[in-house]
């Protein structure tokens, strides 16, 4: 009596790699596209004192991150420098915390976090001026992670459009 023989499925290397690298491309892409964008904004009311709420958002869409901000009084841009260049965010000064960093983010371009530095001290001078936000503008920098997506799903297709031939010649 014969016995049924299994399909057998082998993935050469050759086969491999486009499910692997395509896999890698999006796993990657994904990583990057959550951490470049998270966007910072800061909401302040002035009262007595002025209290303000730090709030992250991913794409603008999701909160991920919230912090009550008591009592702020100044911002200033504070950096670090090696032989490799220098890295620049914002601080916000506080009279009951000391200090608080406006984002996690920080970069070797100092520009962005001085504006953002005088827009809050600008807001915080002006006495007519009875609440104000103020808003990280890094969104453009998904563009990036979202490439490494589509290409990495490109990859998985065009990968995947292997093992149909595989179940063919299989049989």
């Amino acid at each position: 009596m014969p016995r049924n023989k299994q399909p057998r499925i082998s993935l050469s290397l050759n086969q491999l790699f486009p499910l692997v690298f395509g896999g890698v491309f999006v796993l990657f892409g994904m990583v990057f596209l959550y951490f470049l964008g998270i966007q910072t904004s800061l909401e302040c009311r002035k009262a007595e004192t002025v209290d303000c709420v730090l709030r992250s958002t991913w794409l603008g869409l999701f909160d991920v991150g919230r912090q009550e901000v008591k009592n702020l009084t100044n911002s200033w841009v504070d950096s670090r420098c090696d032989e490799e260049g220098c890295s620049y965010w914002t601080v916000l000064t506080t009279a009951e915390d000391g200090y608080v960093r406006f984002s996690e983010s920080s970069s070797s371009d100092r520009d962005p976090h001085g504006l953002i530095s005088k827009q809050i001290n600008a807001a915080l001078q002006d006495k007519a001026q009875r609440s104000f936000r103020v808003s990280s503008q890094d969104g453009w920098w998904v563009i990036l992670p979202i490439v490494f997506i589509l290409i990495g799903a490109l990859i998985l297709f065009l990968g995947l459009r292997v093992l149909p031939r595989l179940f063919k010649n299989a049989n």
